[in-house]
């Protein structure tokens, strides 16, 4: 009966690990496409601002239409069933993805533009698949079950940005490009679609009063700034999601101008950042919660985040791969556990909207921060670092501070309510 269980589970894993790992495999070549002279999508002679802007703005047309989409396809899986959706879902990111291909090999970045308009729109099947676990378990079962999705998280994001690298490298295979990554994500989502129409079955009744919008994503930010239970909480999950943001997108940039890192050697470092955010939520984040509250473990990350990022720039090569664990596990103990506090703060009737609240927050987050790490790193390579080390400490003073204030709030058990509630994400 239990080996029945895992096998209903095994497409939905293969679902998140394989989107993950869609969205990593593009990651380590965005920087070497805009910022480098050999296989730049823009022309040789392009200036370092209007580089970074590109950069930036690729960056933001995905976040922005996934700000959008996510809401809107979640709803649109209560109306019309998870399944058709998933599909919709798989095939929406697979055309982005071929158009995106299609973009770099004209070497024309409005086409790349709207590619990743494409897949960021429909970059929804995570949340949905998680729903979809989250309606086949039981009661005794659902911890369990949900946890398979950091493990899932972790793996395609280690393995991701490897695959995105070495399918860039001419010199392993001659027909190999800048092109290929996004292709090969294409094949991924495709893939998917195919594992879920052949096994997977419908898990909720359709329902026609569920109303469409797609300013859904608007509405819910707001509500997260507004509403007086979790706004500070908001703010607090806004700031430290920034404080990660910058220092994963432009930490790529600073590594192509200071150590000249091309395809292979941002994979390589892209899967060093999912490997330590798998160390973080499975080993370390055990550790924490066994010691102290909640409240105070984000508290101390953050200040650690922010410490570690501001000298990012007084290290060399070597010495910032160490520091780099300073940043990393930090923000995955962070994120985590803010997930939890803010469930902890609303009632059992209001987790789905809570949810909702802070994927909103999120996604805002990284759309903003991909806007800036396109042009702030114009007034020195030190400051988006050093403004992300900021917006770290800062979240840790405005949460110590709210903690101070609630006596009252309760601190439930972080194991259960972490892998129950959160989705660990890495890019969001």
């Amino acid at each position: 009966m239990k080996d029945h269980k895992y096998l209903k589970l095994a497409p939905l894993f293969l679902v998140l690990v394989i989107d993950t790992m869609g969205m990593g495999i593009v990651f380590p070549i965005l920087v070497p496409l805009f910022m480098g002279t050999t296989d730049s999508i823009l022309p040789l002679g392009t200036s370092a601002a209007t580089r970074q802007f590109w950069y930036g703005a690729t960056l933001v047309s995905w976040s922005v239409l996934m700000f959008i989409g996510a809401p809107f396809l979640g709803d649109l899986s209560d109306r019309m069933g998870r399944k058709k959706v998933l599909l919709l879902a798989l095939g929406g990111t697979a055309l982005g993805f071929a158009i995106s291909a299609f973009g770099v090999g004209l070497k024309n970045v409005w086409v790349l533009m709207l590619g990743r308009i494409f897949a960021g729109f429909f970059a929804g099947s995570q949340p949905i698949a998680q729903a979809v676990i989250a309606d086949i378990s039981t009661e005794q079962d659902k911890v369990h079950n949900m946890s398979f999705i950091i493990v899932a998280n972790c793996l395609g994001f280690v393995f991701g940005p490897i695959i995105g690298g070495y399918f860039a490298d001419s010199h392993l295979i001659s027909w190999f490009t800048f092109s290929t990554p996004f292709y090969a994500a294409s094949v991924l989502a495709i893939i998917n679609a195919a594992l879920l129409l052949y096994t997977l079955r419908e898990t909720v009744q359709p329902k026609e009063g569920v109303k469409l919008s797609l300013a859904r994503g608007i509405i819910v930010f707001k509500e997260a700034f507004t509403n007086k239970k979790i706004r500070i909480l908001s703010l607090v999950l806004f700031l430290t999601e920034v404080a990660w943001a910058l220092f994963f997108l432009y930490i790529p940039i600073y590594q192509v101008e200071m150590y000249h890192y091309d395809n292979i050697n941002i994979a390589h470092f892209m899967s060093y950042l999912g490997l330590l955010f798998a160390i973080g939520l499975t080993l370390v984040i055990r550790i924490f919660v066994k010691l102290m509250r909640l409240e105070l473990i984000v508290v101390i990350m953050m200040i650690i985040m922010g410490v570690a990022e501001s000298f990012i720039t007084l290290t060399n090569e070597n010495s910032l791969w160490i520091l780099t664990a300073f940043v990393t596990i930090p923000s995955a103990l962070g994120y985590s556990i803010m997930i939890t506090v803010c469930s902890n703060a609303v009632s059992a009737q209001e987790q789905g909207w809570i949810m909702g609240i802070t994927s909103s927050v999120t996604a805002a987050a990284f759309g903003l921060s991909s806007a800036a790490a396109g042009t702030i790193g114009l007034f020195g390579a030190a400051v988006p670092f050093v403004t992300a080390g900021a917006a770290a400490v800062l979240s840790a003073i405005i949460l110590y501070l709210w903690d101070k204030k609630n006596p009252a709030h309760t601190h439930r058990n972080l194991l259960t309510d972490t892998n129950t509630q959160s989705d660990a994400t890495l890019t969001e």
